[in-house]
């Protein structure tokens, strides 16, 4: 504050003598100020120190990239400048630096605060591009950021992780700053793909193998270089593929491959032979398979023709090998002879010439004989006969030709002298071959038709102008007259003779060539009679046959003893007569045996039947005639073994169980249809009703309990093995009866028998006065005890009396209890504590009183 006046004395309220005075404190200010000439003047004012806000902008703060940190600087109201050029109350920051706010409130007053913001970077993560590995492979993840924490989408928790399925991975990485960042990938495994090169294989010399690796669109690396899908292979060894799919998933096959060998076949070299003469061709590779051109399966074979003939070989591996071989057949020599003439006339001759070849040689036959001498290649002859010229050429070969030479003598027909034939036929007369004919008659050909008898005489000139004349006779025959009869009938089974006449050749349709035929079926029957001359002469007849009668007397039968059977022969019959002499259609029949039957019908024809009757006991059945069962329980019924029953309870089978009173009967039928029957009276007795007591009995030890079964039954059977209607027992257990009444049937009742603790009763005072009966004091039973021990003390603690036993039962220590004495005198008269033990431990304690 400034009082002015400058060069005089001042006088502040505070004390201060300058003209300007500083204050930071509130209150009323006053100043005088004396001018040089002693003048005065004062003046006060009131100051004001309002108190400055509040700016705390906290501890230094750090927040991860991305994250952001809220500054504020209160002061509601106020107004606010901020480091950053900011004039809000808050401001919000994401980068590191050091941040102040000036704060004015509305006194104008400031104040200022400061912070360091750090904003950390956030961990990098980077787990790569999306990964893909196969089957059987893993990828390694890595999050990186060494030190950091990590948390994986699978749960893992360290920095790296090895994974082999498909899926996406994610982490999440927190720095030492608690900074976190995250990344995921796609791992993706695919599957491996799936390589069969099949079954080991086997193929031949000059045969391949194609492997298909399969996989269509994958990369192949086979074992042999190749890079193919597919290789064609024709060599033996081990082959193996790496396919590798699109994916880079590889997998892997082999197989064997197995080049047998081939045969080795070998034909020879080209072989040739004369016609006539045979080569044989051998494959060798001994029990192979062969197939020739020729169609044969044999190691070898023989050929008589020119040809080309290969063989397949196949061996026990199916190996094949081939060869072939020519085979020439040469010709013997082929010629043909020629002659002037080969009909020579009757006194001439005839040249026959071969092929004029040196170094041939020649042989002449007649009729398959050799000529002596005739070596050379023609030949002059006269006489009939076959001429062959034999010729063996330079190559061995042999060739042969003949020719047949026929004298010929003057012409002679072959017109027999006589011609005989029948009624309504004619005959061809046939001079033979000729140039010209004259017939008798005028006829001028060869052959001539002629129904009429005559002589007939021919004139004939051959080829070679010979003449020779002949003659023949025609005689004409009538036809045999044949009849037989009319039509006939006969059974069946019969037989009928059909006899021709006497004196010609005969043939029966059917039947063939003989006099007479047996005729047994029905038929038309034709007979043809042939005279000496071959005339013929006919006649048929018709033979029918009646059906013998059919008699049917049934099957063998079985009848029941003491039944009967009619047997039919059936109706209609004209005659019967049975095996015993009846007559009748029908028989009755009783007995066993064969019976047969003979009838004839109306036609005179006879049948037959017969049939066998077996007469069997009825079935034998034995039920028992009667039988008791008890009541609860059931019987079984068997009637035995029969091929169909029926009981009158309305089962069908072999056995039923019953359980009711009644009579019970049952048919049988054996396999014949015979039918026996029995029955059988079944009655239910009651069942004996047994009870000992109650399920249960309970004793003390030492006690004796009569347990008692009831009167009525003829029998008992305890499982202690008495046999007596009651038993006495001592001792626990489960005790069991078996009761049995009149009519056998059985009961049983069974009763638990248990001990008891023992029981004690303990007085609380005895008078030992030698007046009453209450003298001596000792614990009752009810049962008995082991080990017991008792003693008595006083108030004070002192034994006065012991007592020790091995066994006490009931009370059995009335005369061994206390007397109310110690060391020989009369106890006091008092209180006394006792204790009592048995069975090992203690069972009770208690006072008395001591009277007198």
């Amino acid at each position: 504050m400034d009082a002015g006046n400058a060069g005089a004395t001042y006088l502040w309220s505070n004390g201060a003598t300058t003209q300007t005075i500083t204050v930071n404190t509130s209150g009323n200010y006053s100043v005088v100020v004396t001018d040089a000439n002693g003048c005065s003047a004062t003046d006060d004012v009131n100051v004001s120190v309002h108190p400055n806000p509040v700016v705390d902008l906290g501890l230094d703060q750090e927040t991860c990239a991305g994250g952001t940190i809220t500054l504020d600087a209160g002061n509601a109201g106020a107004t606010y400048l901020w480091s950053n050029g900011a004039t809000t109350q808050t401001i919000t920051v994401n980068t590191s630096g050091n941040y102040s706010v000036v704060v004015t409130d509305a006194n104008g007053c400031s104040a200022t605060d400061d912070v360091n913001v750090t904003v950390h970077p956030n961990p990098v993560v980077d787990l790569g591009t999306d990964q893909e590995t196969c089957a059987g492979g893993t990828i390694t993840l890595d999050a990186g950021n060494a030190g950091a924490t990590y948390l994986w989408s699978n749960g893992a928790t360290t920095q790296t992780i090895t994974v082999n399925t498909s899926g996406n991975y994610s982490v999440v990485v927190t720095d030492a700053n608690g900074c976190s960042a995250t990344d995921d990938v796609n791992v993706t495994v695919h599957p491996n793909p799936v390589v069969d090169l099949g079954l080991d294989q086997e193929t031949c010399a000059g045969g391949t193998i194609t492997l298909d690796a399969g996989n269509a669109g994958a990369t192949y690396l086979w074992s042999n270089g190749a890079t193919t899908q597919t290789i064609t292979v024709n060599t033996s060894g081990n082959y193996s593929v790496v396919v590798t799919d699109g994916n880079g998933c590889s997998a892997t096959d082999d197989v064997n491959v197995t080049v047998h060998p081939n045969p080795v076949v070998d034909l020879g070299l080209d072989q040739e032979t004369c016609a006539g003469g045979t080569i044989t061709l051998d494959a060798g590779n001994a029990g192979a398979t062969y197939l020739w051109s020729n169609g044969a399966t044999t190691q070898t074979i023989t050929v008589n023709t020119s040809g080309n003939y290969s063989v397949v070989v196949t061996d026990g591996n199916g190996c094949s090998a081939t060869d072939d071989v020519n085979v020439t057949i040469l010709p013997s020599f082929e010629f043909d002879l020629t002659y002037t003439t080969n009909l020579v006339c009757h006194g001439d001759s005839t040249y026959i010439e071969g092929p004029d070849v040196p170094g041939y040689r020649y042989q002449w036959s007649k009729d398959g004989i050799d000529i002596a001498g005739a070596n050379e290649y023609s030949i002059t002859i006269g006489e009939s006969g076959r001429y062959n010229l034999h010729i063996e050429n330079l190559e061995g070969c042999i060739a042969e030709d003949g020719v047949d030479v026929e004298i010929i003598q003057l012409p002679n027909s072959p017109l027999p002298d006589r011609v005989d034939m029948c009624y309504g036929e004619s005959v061809k007369l046939d001079i033979g071959d000729g140039v010209d004919f004259l017939w008798s008659d005028g006829v001028t050909t060869q052959t001539r038709e002629v129904s009429k008898a005559g002589i007939y005489h021919v004139r004939i000139q051959d080829i070679n102008g010979c003449i020779g004349n002949d003659s023949v006779e025609v005689v004409v025959h009538d036809l045999p007259i044949v009849d037989l009869g009319p039509d006939l009938y006969i059974c069946e089974g019969e037989e009928l003779i059909l006899e021709a006449p006497e004196g010609y050749y005969t043939e029966w349709i059917p039947g063939g060539e003989t006099r007479a035929i047996y005729v047994y079926e029905e038929g038309n029957f034709i007979l043809r009679t042939t005279d000496e001359f071959g005339c013929t002469g006919e006649d048929d007849i018709n033979i029918f046959v009646h059906k013998n009668p059919d008699v049917y007397l049934g099957r063998d039968t079985v009848i029941a003893e003491g039944t009967s059977i009619l047997l039919d022969a059936g109706s209609g019959y004209v005659e019967y007569e049975w095996s015993n002499q009846e007559d009748s259609q029908y028989l009755k029949v009783e007995k066993d045996g064969e019976y047969a039957v003979n009838v004839v019908d109306v036609n005179g024809c006879r049948g037959n039947g017969k049939v066998k009757v077996a007469v069997n006991p009825r079935p034998s059945i034995n039920l028992g005639g009667s039988a008791g069962i008890c009541e609860g329980t059931s019987l079984m019924l068997d009637a035995g073994n029969w091929e169909r029953y029926l009981w009158s309870t309305g089962d069908t089978t072999r056995t039923i169980t019953v359980n009711k009173t009644g009579d019970y009967t049952v048919q049988v039928w054996d396999m014949y249809g015979i039918m026996g029957t029995d029955i059988i009276s079944v009655e239910v007795f009651p069942v004996p009703e047994v009870n000992i007591a109650s399920d249960t009995l309970r004793m003390y030890k030492g006690q004796t309990l009569t347990l008692d079964a009831g009167s009525g039954y003829s029998s008992y059977y305890w499982n202690t093995g008495s046999d007596w209607r009651s038993i006495e027992v001592d001792d626990a257990g489960d005790y069991s009866v078996q009761v049995e009444n009149e009519f056998g049937c059985i009961a049983q009742a069974s009763i638990a028998v248990k001990l008891l603790e023992p029981k004690m009763v303990v007085p609380n005072v005895f008078t030992p006065n030698g007046k009453g009966p209450n003298e001596i004091f000792y614990p009752v039973f009810k049962g008995i005890v082991t080990d017991f021990e008792m003693y008595i003390y006083t108030r004070w603690g002192e034994q006065v009396f012991k007592l020790e036993k091995d066994i006490v039962a009931n009370n059995e220590l009335k005369h061994e209890g206390w007397n109310g004495t110690y060391k020989g005198k009369e106890a006091e008269i008092g209180v006394y504590v006792w204790i009592i033990f048995y069975g090992g431990k203690e069972r009770g304690h208690g006072t008395v009183t001591l009277f007198r």
